[in-house]
């Protein structure tokens, strides 16, 4: 008897000693044991993230009553008021009006696709707490400024033209941003 587990098909996997080990999953593929078999991969989960798939993932462990760790995810129950620039689909943000349902979770968008959904998860998640809103992260919003405890963002990782573009709009926005917008971007965390 043989058994073959595919841990990802589109994800990139983070390199290191033994990543080949029992144990080391795709966080799409963890996901997929959970709603799709009803297995749970871990006990306690240490999520590092490269992409949004690991939120996804990490709300279907809590779903489940696991608590995972996510690396680079710095809030606590102090913040009372955190942005997330460049939200995206949104899944930052959920995790956060999830876990500090006390706190003003505000994500900011310029994606309308992406805002879209994200209005869609909240609303179907019944959360109260967070508010998504379009946005162009690249211009400051002097109302906002020094407003926040704490901010997050995961900013697009590749400038424009020093790669192959997608056909499609929608992830051309996420992923791609001119040297002066990330400058703009870096520059505006500091002052939110």
């Amino acid at each position: 008897k043989e058994v073959l587990l595919s841990t990802g098909s589109i994800e990139r996997p983070i390199v290191f000693g033994n990543n080949d080990t029992p144990g080391v999953f795709l966080s799409a593929a963890a996901k997929e044991y959970i709603k799709v078999y009803g297995v749970l991969v871990g006990k306690k989960p240490l999520i590092f993230t490269n992409n949004d798939s690991a939120y996804e993932t990490a709300l279907e462990f809590k779903k489940h009553g696991i608590e995972p760790i996510i690396l680079a995810s710095q809030a606590n129950n102090k913040d009372k008021t955190i942005l997330d620039l460049g939200s995206g689909c949104g899944p930052i943000s959920l995790i956060l009006a999830y876990r500090f349902s006390n706190a003003e979770i505000v994500g900011l968008e310029n994606n309308t696709l992406h805002l879209e959904l994200s209005q869609k998860s909240k609303i179907e998640n019944k959360f109260s707490n967070v508010e998504f809103k379009k946005e162009d992260v690249c211009n400051f919003n002097k109302n906002y400024m020094s407003y926040f405890d704490l901010v997050l963002s995961n900013p697009p990782f590749f400038f424009e033209n020093q790669i192959i573009k997608s056909k499609n709009d929608s992830i051309n926005n996420a992923k791609y941003i001119s040297k002066e917008k990330s400058e703009k971007w870096l520059k505006n965390l500091i002052y939110y």
